[in-house]
């Protein structure tokens, strides 16, 4: 049997994460829903197609590093432009998550208090493949480290 850990603060839900370091469970204490999307593409003329979206992995642990945006004042997470290092945020997670480029992630961390965090229910789309760094000699990093961008408009047909 699979050890289980609850993360730090948040709800109730356990997370089927085992290969956690100690510091992780202590500093990954936002947690995702991650969208996966796929797009058909017509073979014979190349034109992409709709996309579809199906739900992957819920109330994942992570760290998140939002950026500001230092432009305008609004509410949430991140920046809402054009992508480069300057504006993208970065979210880190377990090795092993099943995430790749183009996906979509959901913010469902809560504060200490049980409240909803500031950046609750914004979405976020991943830029680019994940970075892997697994255990390597006597560092035991195992971490993800994913570059996400905040979703100026959210697309009709999202399971949650």
């Amino acid at each position: 049997m699979e050890p289980r850990i609850s993360i730090g603060y948040s709800i109730s839900q356990k997370v089927n994460f085992v290969s956690l370091t100690a510091r992780q469970q202590i500093s990954y204490q936002h947690l995702f829903h991650i969208i996966h999307v796929t797009r058909s593409v017509n073979t014979s003329t190349g034109v992409p197609g709709v996309e579809t979206y199906t739900l992957g992995p819920t109330f994942v642990p992570a760290l998140s590093k939002p950026t500001d945006n230092i432009d305008t004042v609004v509410e949430g997470a991140g920046r809402v432009k054009t992508p480069n290092v300057f504006t993208m945020d970065f979210v880190w997670m377990e090795s092993s998550t099943n995430i790749r480029d183009a996906d979509i992630i959901k913010d469902v961390s809560l504060l200490p208090d049980g409240s909803q965090s500031p950046n609750y229910g914004s979405y976020s789309r991943v830029l680019g493949a994940p970075k892997r760094t697994p255990a390597s000699g006597n560092r035991n990093a195992n971490e993800l480290m994913i570059r996400v961008m905040t979703m100026e408009k959210v697309p009709a047909g999202l399971p949650i």
